[in-house]
């Protein structure tokens, strides 16, 4: 699909290892670590290990996610694909094909390579596809003239295949979404369990280094954070893609989409104790101050409405700010109830006073007046 033919498109991996025979296979031509680890760039590496995950992101165009008030973690600032067209084994990377999609994704975001502050590498943990990998990007980065020496850059390399395993199909989303968290946090993780270089790997003379503890991710004066994560499938298969930080306006809306109360936040579980555990692990979310940054109570209301199972035991809450809704949560946990609208549909059997025209029509009436505690 050419670019601007689509809004928005949500990309996604999944790989769920539902039976043994992905095992005996692997295991019959050697790819598996006999040791239970990936470990990349180590001198330990054997092989790697399969890992589940199911993991999705929503792309739109920046100017669009910018008007709808999103939360945005970042900006794709270029990408590149390529295959090889030929590999001698469906495990043996090549050099010049990795190198090939590292430079044209590069020339597609617009940007020198000195730039990047990290590198989220494929790094499955072989003896082999590892240094192959370093050399690419190595080979790759002499392209630029002074690259190391002018800039005398320093960039950390990493893989989410060391701290979760191989993915698969979807390890490059993880990787993808490893380093836009890590921009976000302005963290670098550690390299899990590292002891010692993979002897093949040279890393002398080059700008790369290996980080064994937590790095803050430090950028100069008003730079933004970058980085590059690679993808490299079986089969010879290659993808490169340039993410960058984002400064912007996160998370406010444009003043026609605003929302403006009162909220309604209904909650519900199987039975009463179950409901007092919702209701604890709401207020926990709230007074966690690294979930109330950008925090939209409209949204929160929203995704509690129609994003979640509705169970017998119901409590229902109508607040205009977070901070009332902190004082009712509060209020219901020392065990008030009088002043709360609560109900079980199963005890209650009060569920045919909404149904057929005439329960229609009171529920049509009473969102267009706006009268929530009727709603809820």
């Amino acid at each position: 699909m050419e670019r601007g033919e689509c809004d928005q498109a949500f990309v996604a991996g999944a790989n769920l290892l539902l039976a043994s025979h992905h095992y005996r296979y692997f295991c019959s031509i050697g790819a598996l670590s006999r040791s239970g680890r990936s470990h990349t760039f180590d001198h330990r590496a054997d092989g790697y290990i399969p890992g589940e995950s199911v993991a999705a992101v929503l792309l739109k165009p920046l100017s669009e996610a910018e008007r709808a008030g999103d939360r945005i973690y970042g900006i794709v600032k270029g990408s590149a694909v390529s295959h090889g067209g030929y590999t001698p084994s469906i495990t043996a990377p090549s050099v010049d094909g990795e190198v090939k999609v590292l430079l044209k994704a590069w020339a597609d975001a617009g940007i020198h390579p000195a730039s990047l502050g990290y590198i989220e590498a494929h790094g499955t943990g072989t003896k082999l596809g590892d240094p192959v990998e370093v050399s690419a990007l190595q080979k790759a980065f002499r392209q630029y003239e002074g690259t190391v020496a002018k800039h005398n850059v320093r960039i950390p390399i990493g893989s989410a295949k060391a701290h979760l395993g191989h993915a698969e199909g979807a390890a490059g989303i993880v990787g993808l979404i490893k380093a836009m968290l890590s921009m976000n946090k302005g963290l670098i993780p550690a390299m899990p369990r590292f002891e010692a270089l993979n002897p093949y790997i040279k890393l002398e003379g080059g700008p790369f280094y290996i980080n064994v503890e937590p790095e803050e991710w430090k950028v100069e004066g008003d730079g933004l954070r970058r980085a590059g994560v690679s993808s490299f499938g079986f089969g010879g298969a290659y993808a490169h893609a340039v993410l960058e930080e984002y400064r912007g306006a996160v998370g406010i809306k444009n003043e026609a989409l605003k929302m403006e109360g009162p909220f309604i936040v209904p909650l519900s579980a199987k039975n009463e104790a179950r409901l007092g555990e919702v209701v604890l692990n709401l207020a926990k979310y709230l007074d966690d101050p690294l979930k109330g940054e950008h925090f939209n109570l409209s949204d929160l209301a929203y995704t509690l409405q129609v994003g979640r199972e509705a169970m017998e035991c119901r409590l229902a809450l109508v607040v205009h700010e977070v901070e009332e809704l902190k004082v009712q949560l509060a209020s219901y946990r020392k065990g008030n109830r009088k002043d709360f609208l609560i109900g079980d549909v199963k005890k209650d059997q009060s569920d045919f006073l909404l149904e057929g025209e005439a329960g229609r029509s009171y529920i049509e009436t009473a969102i267009k007046k706006k009268e929530s505690q009727s709603l809820a």
